[in-house]
């Protein structure tokens, strides 16, 4: 379908209408789905609200979706949702309003089957021409990280892959993402990996920004890494929630402010960027959590899942540590340079042992049966064990004062 120099007005006062072009949400409903949809630079959707929430507006192709358009589901009171989606090619060159005036900002969905996200993007289906290949000849997507920047203004953008024909499922991210206002949420859900590779980074602009990665097939952050400027950063399932697939690497700085930190892996997970929370930091891993740069920030930490737990740099500042371990667990080594506090805890069968300027705990602290060592290294500080732990291992306490 071609959709040239045409306005759909959909728009009311109670609220907005609903505006399908091409098929329905992710190509599902009764609706027949279009192979090509072309929405030109002239074409508006117009599903706003003067005095309600803003509505609905959906572009579909089985094959090629190429939009350079404008679609508004602004609302008086919240925004509304926009969808513009193929199950093979997508080309995003136009613009979208989610605003809510009174209450949140709306949603815009995008979902190709590959995606990079890089500057200036250029591919095969990407020409000015408006004549779409009825094939969609290109599996992935190159998103032009301006038009990207450009709709993260305060509401949650979600950018989903799904490994269907000829593609995989990934999201490459090979510059700068930049956020534009406070309380963006950024969702990029790949049913591949997700990578920031070099030349590529999420930044918050100096907005609270919120980051949801969530990948069946790993997640590594290079590049310029993440900050969010003291919004959340969560890796998940695909479903959100849950450990993603796969392992997690960052090779770069993660700087999360005083915004909450979770890391949820089937697989490892390696710290090898500095990793910065005065909130907390949850790790939750099926394989080993290993690391080569500091936890900063003097947040707290929260240990779960079966896999082998080394946090052992010289430069971490965690504080407050919570521990919920599966009775079959390996090890869990703690380094950190301030007075650690430990909660209630459960820490399995492994080793346990916690390295700080002296030692104390809010909560007892009970051991599996047939557990490993436990040491408590206390250093030149004070070690005060004010609760009724239960060990079943071997049990070593130093320090200056005990």
């Amino acid at each position: 379908g071609r959709f040239e120099n045409a306005r759909v007005n959909v728009s009311g006062a109670a609220g907005g209408g609903q505006a399908l072009v091409g098929g329905n949400y992710q190509g599902q409903g009764p609706e027949p789905n279009a192979k090509m949809v072309y929405m030109d630079a002239r074409a508006v959707i117009d599903a706003s609200s003067s005095a309600g929430d803003g509505g609905r507006g959906i572009l579909w192709a089985d094959n090629d979706t190429r939009y350079q358009g404008h679609i508004d589901v602004s609302g008086a009171v919240n925004g509304g949702f926009v969808e513009v989606s193929s199950k093979g090619h997508l080309d995003f060159r136009g613009t979208v309003n989610l605003r809510g005036l009174a209450g949140r900002n709306g949603e815009l969905l995008l979902d190709p089957t590959d995606i990079t996200i890089t500057t200036g993007a250029s591919g095969p289906n990407l020409s000015a021409a408006p004549l779409i290949q009825e094939t969609g000849s290109a599996a992935t997507a190159n998103l032009d990280v301006a038009y990207l920047n450009s709709v993260l203004t305060g509401g949650t953008v979600t950018i989903t892959t799904a490994s269907a024909g000829a593609g995989t499922g990934n999201i490459d991210i090979t510059t700068g993402i930049f956020n534009g206002a406070a309380g963006t949420t950024l969702i990029l859900r790949a049913d591949g990996a997700i990578t920031v590779g070099a030349g590529g980074s999420i930044n918050s602009g100096g907005y609270l920004f919120n980051v949801s990665l969530r990948a069946a097939n790993g997640i590594t952050i290079g590049g310029s890494g993440i900050s969010t400027s003291n919004g959340t950063i969560t890796t998940e399932s695909v479903s959100g929630g849950g450990q993603a697939g796969g392992n997690f690497v960052s090779t770069a700085n993660i700087n999360a402010g005083s915004g909450n930190v979770t890391l949820a892996h089937a697989g490892t997970i390696l710290i090898g960027g500095t990793l910065n929370t005065s909130g907390q930091l949850s790790i939750d891993a099926g394989g080993s959590t290993t690391q080569t740069a500091a936890i900063t920030g003097a947040g707290s930490l929260a240990l779960g899942g079966t896999g082998a737990i080394t946090l052992a740099n010289v430069g971490n500042t965690f504080g407050t540590i919570a521990v919920s371990r599966a009775a079959a667990t390996t090890q869990t080594i703690l380094i950190t340079t301030v007075t650690p506090n430990v909660q209630t805890s459960s820490i399995g069968t492994g080793q346990f042992s916690i390295s700080g300027v002296g030692f104390t705990q809010s909560g007892a602290i009970t051991q599996a049966a047939g557990g490993g060592t436990v040491t408590i290294s206390g250093g030149a500080g004070t070690v005060t064990l004010s609760q009724a732990n239960q060990w079943t291992g071997a049990v070593t306490v130093t320090s200056q004062t005990i």
